[in-house]
């Protein structure tokens, strides 16, 4: 149900187009010149079509220069840039946040997509003390939260949607649909619903 009013309100994600939704001040993408709602297209000699590729072409430099083209206001052009090493996260960045833009889809189109989101999201959840087994999941990420901390989760995602919601009003209109709702907020309630729903199915 939360799935199916996030992209019935909201739309769905074009998830091959990366959009700079946030730089970091001071980050090598900020040196180089970069800005919110920036459209990245290339990094170096690879289309960037999604915001895993990018990251993994940004981790693969590890720390050497790479090449950034990009789209402002219709405009391509291509800036250059060397990824740091930030110790918090444990791997090399440029200091920027991505999103992808969303359109609208009729409510026929959401109620299967919004399936197609569940079972994504509870297979995540089964997969998950096997990624964190292996390392794939730094384990302070993957540790169980109390009220507080759930409490906490709930006030970053209406930060964030308040921050979407400016960044997304400036973009062009075209990329973006005519409602923002709380989305990050209702997103976070519909994985909370499928991670209860998972662990009432599991033996203890």
């Amino acid at each position: 149900l939360f799935f199916t009013i996030v992209v019935a309100r909201v739309g769905t994600p074009d998830l091959s187009t990366v959009i700079i939704a946030d730089v970091v001040e001071g980050g090598p993408a900020a040196q180089a010149g970069l800005m919110k709602n920036d459209i990245l297209r290339q990094a170096d000699d690879t289309i960037i079509d999604s915001t895993e590729t990018l990251q993994g072409v940004v981790s693969a430099a590890e720390g050497t220069q790479i090449d950034i083209e990009y789209e402002r206001e219709g405009s391509v052009n291509t800036t250059s840039m060397t990824p740091e090493y930030f110790e918090e996260y444990e791997r090399f960045m440029i200091g920027i946040s991505m999103t992808n833009p969303y359109y609208p889809v009729p409510i026929y189109q959401a109620v299967p997509t919004a399936f197609q989101l569940s079972y994504e999201q509870a297979t995540m959840i089964f997969k998950l003390p096997g990624m964190l087994s292996r390392g794939e999941i730094a384990r302070e990420d993957a540790r169980l939260l109390g009220p507080v901390s759930m409490g906490r989760l709930f006030l970053d995602a209406r930060e964030k949607d308040i921050e979407a919601q400016e960044a997304l009003a400036e973009a062009p209109a075209e990329q973006v649909s005519t409602e923002l709702p709380a989305v990050n907020t209702v997103w976070l309630m519909g994985v909370l619903s499928i991670a209860l729903a998972v662990g009432n199915l599991l033996p203890f």
